[in-house]
């Protein structure tokens, strides 16, 4: 499935109960042989390298543990210049630029509120601080 079909699908679905659901999915605790398969096929569709990371399959307890699984020590060097963008995911960019009345472009030209993004109220004061900032959305996903 191409990625614009995917982003032109999730454009239209209700994203507040589709996010809590599937954060609902991936901390769950699955059998093992079902945990295994699940994680191998991640694994495979996204061609995820197990070397660089600490532990193996068995060692996380849901999909979200391994979403967020250690790497070894000295396995991605992370570059110091601070003129250097540097991405906390493997994924694609999907949309960039800057945050104009606490509002940022997601797809199609629709706009997201900052203040959604980080669960507030879209009158609570501590989304001012990304005022005129910058924004990125990346994809998880292989290059």
């Amino acid at each position: 499935m191409k990625d614009g079909l995917i982003i032109s699908t999730l454009s239209i679905l209700p994203k507040k109960p589709i996010a809590r659901f599937m954060g609902w999915n991936a901390r769950l605790s699955l059998p093992k042989p079902f945990h295994r398969l699940l994680i191998r096929y991640f694994v495979w569709k996204y061609d995820i390298n197990l070397e660089e990371c600490n532990g193996d399959i068995d060692d996380f307890s849901s999909l979200s543990d391994f979403f967020i699984r250690t790497l070894k020590d000295g396995r991605r060097p992370i570059a110091m210049d601070e003129h250097t963008l540097i991405s906390p995911v493997d994924g694609r960019v999907h949309t960039f630029g800057k945050i104009v009345n606490g509002e940022f472009k997601q797809y199609d030209g629709q706009m997201g509120a900052v203040s959604e993004m980080l669960g507030r109220a879209q009158d609570d004061k501590s989304s001012q601080r990304y005022q005129d900032g910058d924004f990125i959305i990346i994809y998880l996903s292989k290059f």
